[in-house]
């Protein structure tokens, strides 16, 4: 978005210079052509008036061509009534020159010629307007000087570099200013765009630690309206998700709570019995039984201010509750393979939400395989950096020998089987709020393999 605004802005900015610089550069050269011509017409009007006074004395009038020239820009030259060319060696500006009559206006070779009525030749004749028009590569201004002997043409010559000379100087301040006001609403462009951006780029910080469970996470309420309605909107929906994980916390703390009961008629029961073997294995059972109930009520009961990330050793749950479920399995023959990686495999879900979905998957294998059927549970974690858009990620299967798990055994509620359903739905959830996924397959013998990928927050070595 900050891309695209400063963009849009660049490109507006740049045509409405263009709008302007364009038009006002050909008035520069306009302006700059309109005082070269003027330069060369005063030139030429003073040589006429210079001539109308009866000066025509050839080196006299040399001297004053010369010192014209030498003023400004272009070549200035006179034809006389006699035909001789002053000023124009090249025959540039003249360059058909008609031929040297002997007129009485050539005067003499020490400049004393003939004079002008009036005293000492100080009164000006008539000179016409200037007449300008293109000449070769260039403009020519030509004025009529009416002399005592004739009529004398005055030109001065401009090249087209002549006519445009000073023109650059012009050009390169417009092109100057441009560019400093291009680089100014690039500037006020990026400045301002930061500022609408910023908001709501921290409100998208927000969301995003939300996603991750961070419900402490709130975004900044400023910047323009709308961005400050949609960061309210954003922290109202986070302090709803608390109120509601605050509740679901309480219900299911008193549900827990409320298995006490029939717990600890259980117990007493147990106790009642007159087998003590019985009565030993199934207290121990009963233990565990309040154990867990124990736990549950615990992690219920956590504040929601440390919000929903939870991270746990997947190692050390994986191998306490396969020791867990291995003298249940050994009582029903069965083989228990378990492989774990040396060192510790930080995954992103609690101890007691992995423990929950080993326990759901070890269950089902109990439930729905024959005595005597083998278990394999093998936990794996991938390199960093191997892990795919979602980052490095842990991999627990359990595979078993029975028959396999039939189709769709893996929606939340279904089970063709006598259960209630939620066992895969338990490890499912642990999965996916790591990040996973969890993968239903069979092994090549045909048994059942049940496949989590958890999220993978640090191992060592990798």
């Amino acid at each position: 978005m900050l891309r695209r605004i400063v963009l849009l802005t660049t490109g507006m900015t740049t045509l409405v210079v263009l709008a302007f610089a364009v038009p006002l550069a050909f008035l520069a050269l306009q302006a700059v052509q309109n005082q070269s011509l003027d330069d060369a017409t005063f030139e030429t009007q003073n040589v006429a008036d210079f001539l109308s006074a009866g000066r025509l004395a050839p080196r006299q009038l040399n001297e004053y061509v010369d010192r014209a020239n030498l003023r400004g820009e272009g070549q200035t030259a006179v034809r006389l009534p006699s035909g001789l060319v002053v000023g124009d060696p090249h025959g540039v500006v003249f360059p058909n020159p008609p031929p040297e009559t002997d007129g009485s206006g050539e005067g003499g070779e020490d400049g004393e010629g003939n004079e002008p009525p009036g005293e000492e030749g100080s009164e000006l004749g008539e000179v016409s307007p200037a007449t300008t028009s293109d000449f070769g590569d260039g403009k020519v201004v030509e004025v009529q000087s009416h002399t005592p002997f004739g009529t004398a043409t005055v030109r001065t010559y401009l090249t087209d570099e002549e006519l445009d000379s000073g023109v650059w100087k012009w050009w390169a301040l417009i092109a100057s200013v441009s560019v400093a006001l291009l680089a100014l609403a690039v500037i006020g462009a990026e400045l301002v765009t930061r500022r609408l951006v910023q908001p709501l780029t921290q409100t998208a910080e927000t969301a995003r630690a939300l996603s991750r469970g961070d419900t402490r996470a709130r975004a900044p309420e400023e910047g323009p309206a709308e961005v400050t309605m949609a960061a309210q909107a954003l922290n109202g929906l986070a302090d709803r998700l608390e109120e509601l994980l605050a509740a679901e916390r309480e219900t299911v703390a008193d549900l827990s709570h409320r298995l006490r009961t029939p717990l600890t008629a259980l117990r007493l029961d147990v106790d009642a019995l007159d087998d003590p073997v019985a009565a030993a294995s199934l207290s121990q059972h009963v233990a565990a039984l309040e154990r867990t109930l124990t736990s549950v009520i615990h992690e219920a009961r956590q504040p929601s201010s440390g919000g929903l990330a939870r991270f746990c050793d997947a190692t050390t749950v994986v191998g306490e509750r396969v020791a867990y479920w291995t003298p249940l399995a050994e009582d029903q023959a069965r083989r228990v393979d378990l492989d774990l990686p040396e060192g510790a495999v930080q995954v992103r879900a609690s101890a007691g939400d992995l423990a929950a979905a080993v326990d759901a998957l070890m269950e089902n294998v109990f439930a729905h395989t024959p005595e005597g059927a083998g278990i394999t549970v093998r936990l794996g974690a991938q390199p960093a950096g191997s892990g795919g858009p979602g980052g490095p990620m842990a991999t627990l299967e359990v595979a078993d020998e029975g028959p396999g798990i039939p189709l769709g055994a893996g929606s939340r509620g279904r089970s063709d089987r006598g259960s209630t359903g939620l066992g895969l739905d338990i490890a499912r959830s642990c999965a996916e709020a790591s990040g996973g996924a969890l993968e239903i397959d069979s092994t090549p013998a045909g048994g059942g393999l049940v496949r989590l990928r958890l999220g993978v927050v640090w191992r060592p070595g990798s």
